[in-house]
């Protein structure tokens, strides 16, 4: 039996992307992170099937692969079914998995490794995470007026600059690109006319082809490009050599654009300047979008916002009765080559060293000069949308392997214990026992935010996505184009 790539080099790519990119859809609809194939085995005179799983992040790398050793213009002799190409692409990944890595790395190392391989896998698995950080982002980058944007050039005019569209009809026409791929993965073969209900609408084809075109990427793209199949995260759509289409390479990653691009927009547009000031900006955006929630949820003798001064300490003191909250905050971003099956660990121990061990030391300097009696508990905050701090704290025992009461929070944990605090007290005061008693009481030392919050049952409350409700705004405004209501546009939180 061939191997996965001397099958693929006798299999047309056009042919391949399109058809996993339709699994990729119905995977998507059905909310399948996994999906069983069958995989016809023929032994002499005996038949019999047996079953692989392909999974949301095998799609788009069997399709790199396909971009990488063949072309649009192969045509096998051989017919190869779905489950056949996805049980050889099992074998060859199981081929080139860190096993050999995992074994050569020490604990700490294990830990990254792991880190990077559930990251990939996680935003596939709970899809809610993309209307969270969508209004999280709108909000901070668009319409708080709480919030300092101390950059020259804003998102509206990086968006009128680049589209000629206001920030509105900048989603109004990714949404209506989402519900196309949503029906078919080539959106550009979709009529005007089921989309265009007005004469003055931003939905025309010219539009729908200017926004699939920019977060396009070609073969040569494909090939060349130094993070592999993870170009797809930011340019989900394929230019084919032969037909000339454009295909949704994998439903997931078009919804995910939903999520990043405001933020993606801004960041790229300042790093193709050579400039540093939207990454410098954004953390000062997110200094001042914690304050507005302290503001909301807290009294103001509740807690402080540290001053900057000489000396590095934490960014915020909160007095919560029983216990202190000491909180640095990052808002730096892992890079995506760490979040992957084979992780970047050069990318990933430069955040650890620039974002949590820096953290640490200036919550210890403040905590240093705090007289209280009370406990404190030490969080290092990050604007990341992931489920698997844990590891990043096995991954660095010389700080929580000897510290209990420091732990790393995301963004939304955060929000789910502000909301906390103003609505549920008792509940409240409950989870701050929880996070100074549960490392003390934990010998196996798997304690995490994550694990308490799943244990009380806290990430049902949704954070920000409760109180924000941009994205249904934007759905209702699009369904009003469209003569369709939010339902039968069939995205739903």
């Amino acid at each position: 039996m061939k191997n996965f790539i001397q099958t693929i080099k006798g299999i047309s790519t056009e042919k391949l992307i399109h058809q996993f990119a339709e699994i990729s859809v119905d995977m998507c609809k059905k909310q399948e992170y996994l999906h069983n194939i069958d995989v016809p085995i023929i032994q002499g005179n005996m038949k019999r099937t047996m079953t692989v799983q392909l999974s949301a992040w095998d799609i788009h790398g069997i399709q790199y692969h396909a971009i990488c050793y063949s072309n649009d213009y192969r045509n096998s002799t051989t017919v190869y079914t779905v489950g056949q190409i996805v049980d050889l692409y099992r074998q060859f990944e199981n081929q080139e998995s860190p096993a050999e890595e995992l074994r050569k790395a020490d604990l700490s190392g294990v830990f990254k490794i792991l880190f990077g391989l559930v990251s990939e896998q996680l935003p596939f698995q709970n899809m809610g995470w993309i209307y969270e950080n969508f209004n999280r982002n709108f909000h901070i980058l668009v319409a708080s007026d709480k919030v300092n944007r101390n950059l020259k050039i804003g998102l509206e005019q990086i968006i009128r600059e680049k589209f000629g569209w206001s920030i509105d009809e900048y989603i109004s026409v990714q949404l209506i690109v989402y519900w196309l791929c949503m029906q078919h993965c080539d959106p550009l073969t979709a009529p005007e006319k089921i989309y265009r209900k007005q004469n003055d609408t931003v939905l025309t084809k010219e539009n729908i082809e200017k926004y699939i075109k920019y977060y396009s990427c070609n073969y040569d793209d494909v090939r060349h490009s130094p993070i592999k199949k993870q170009i797809f995260y930011s340019k989900p759509f394929i230019h084919t050599d032969k037909s000339g289409a454009y295909i949704a390479s994998n439903f997931y990653l078009v919804f995910w654009m939903i999520s990043n691009s405001l933020y993606w927009l801004m960041r790229d547009y300042y790093n193709d300047l050579g400039s540093q000031a939207f990454v410098n900006a954004f953390g000062t955006m997110f200094e001042d979008y914690l304050k507005e929630l302290a503001e909301k949820h807290f009294l103001p003798e509740q807690w402080k916002s540290i001053p900057t001064m000489k000396k590095k300490s934490a960014d915020y003191y909160f007095d919560l009765e029983d216990a202190i909250l000491v909180i640095e905050q990052k808002a730096s971003l892992i890079r995506i080559s760490a979040k992957q099956q084979t992780p970047d660990l050069n990318a990933l121990n430069i955040f650890f060293t620039n974002a949590i061990t820096e953290a640490y030391k200036q919550i210890q300097a403040t905590c240093s000069e705090i007289r209280l009696s009370k406990p404190i508990i030490k969080i290092i905050l990050l604007y990341e949308t992931i489920e698997n701090t844990h590891l990043i704290e096995a991954a660095l025992p010389e700080i929580f392997g000897t510290d209990d009461s420091c732990y790393i929070m995301t963004i939304l944990e955060l929000e789910i214990l502000f909301h906390l605090w103003s609505t549920d007290k008792d509940k409240c005061l409950e989870l701050l026992l929880k996070m100074l008693s549960g490392k003390k009481e934990d010998t196996m030392q798997s304690c995490s935010i994550s694990k308490i919050y799943k244990d009380m049952g806290l990430y049902a409350l949704h954070g920000i996505a409760r109180e924000l409700d941009y994205f249904e705004k934007a759905l209702e405004n699009l369904g009003k184009e469209l003569d369709k209501t939010y339902e039968e546009l069939e995205v739903k939180q």
